[in-house]
């Protein structure tokens, strides 16, 4: 997923209320989002529906304290907004932790690391092609959730270790894991779930992508078993192609047991990206399962990120 550019309010009236010697100790609250948007036409048994969709449009604020001996106290707040109705928000990426030269623990509601193992290999990531459509039922966001990040002085690697408890009493609690390497134009990953979403379920997700002058070549494998299902497996192949300085092109196909019995997911695309923070988009995805039978949908939208 694209990083979003930040912009950090320098002063706010309330802290003209501290001293400043507590203004040099607390990191000024940054706010952020993205808002995506798109028109899109499905098909679907000969019928056809045209709408306006916002794709995980999220606004949020975030940052930091020191709170002395080489530690400090950080928080996030994030919320999926829809502009294009009066729904209200719901909750994304949030938490309070703890970061020092050892790392950071964190506490809260948030991606678990077999979702944050994708990196960048899915390229129509919170649209209608997104793998979570078709493909698998692992891209999970867990409440309750504990989870350790690995320092910046780990160099290339990077590793995320969740545990989840479970609000149900009855079911065992989970942990999810992922170790990623990222060093020049590789990116490569391995994660582990047991008992995220359910009991007795084990997942565990392969990620490769490599950048090659302007092409990117992406490649996901997953496994999962389950005590009712058995054993299922997915894959995913993604590439883009980067014309120019505006205009990318990029597709992606890939199929799947885990979410739907004979699951497929194709997609084409391409973006104009007008500068860093808005960009022009267009798609056609055709989703396939068992469960859904065919859906075909096309769109043309716009992202905006600040």
């Amino acid at each position: 997923m694209p990083r979003l550019r930040v912009i950090s309010i320098a002063a706010l009236p309330v802290m003209s209320l501290l001293s400043s010697t507590t203004l040099a100790q607390i990191d000024p609250p940054q706010f952020y989002g993205r808002i995506n948007a798109n028109i899109q036409q499905d098909r679907y048994d000969d019928e056809s529906n045209t709408s306006l969709v916002t794709n995980n449009s999220r606004i949020g604020v975030r940052g930091g304290e020191s709170i002395g001996e080489g530690y400090e106290a950080v928080y996030q707040l994030e919320y999926k907004v829809s502009p294009e109705d009066e729904s209200t928000f719901s909750q994304r990426n949030s938490f309070i932790g703890v970061r020092s030269d050892w790392g950071m623990v964190s506490a809260g509601y948030f991606d678990t690391p077999f979702k944050r193992a994708q990196g960048d290999v899915d390229v129509f990531n919170d649209l209608v092609g997104d793998i979570t459509q078709a493909l698998t039922v692992h891209e999970r966001r867990e409440s309750n959730s504990i989870m350790y990040t690995s320092p910046d002085s780990w160099g290339p690697l990077t590793s995320h270790v969740a545990y989840i408890a479970h609000d149900d009493r009855s079911r065992s609690d989970g942990v999810s894991a992922m170790l990623a390497y990222e060093n020049n134009n590789l990116y490569t990953a391995i994660a582990v779930n047991s008992n995220v979403q359910q009991d007795d379920e084990e997942a565990v997700r392969a990620v490769a992508v490599y950048t090659l002058g302007r092409w990117q070549f992406g490649a996901l494998a997953e496994t999962s078993d389950r005590v009712q299902t058995g054993s299922n497996s997915g894959w995913l192949l993604s590439t883009t192609y980067r014309l120019d300085e505006n205009w990318t092109l990029k597709a992606q196909g890939g199929q799947s047991d885990i979410r739907f019995q004979d699951g497929e997911s194709y997609d084409i695309g391409a973006d104009y990206r007008i500068n860093s923070r808005f960009t022009l988009f267009g798609f056609l995805t055709q989703n396939r399962g068992e469960a859904i039978g065919i859906r075909r949908y096309g769109g043309l939208g716009a992202t905006l990120n600040f």
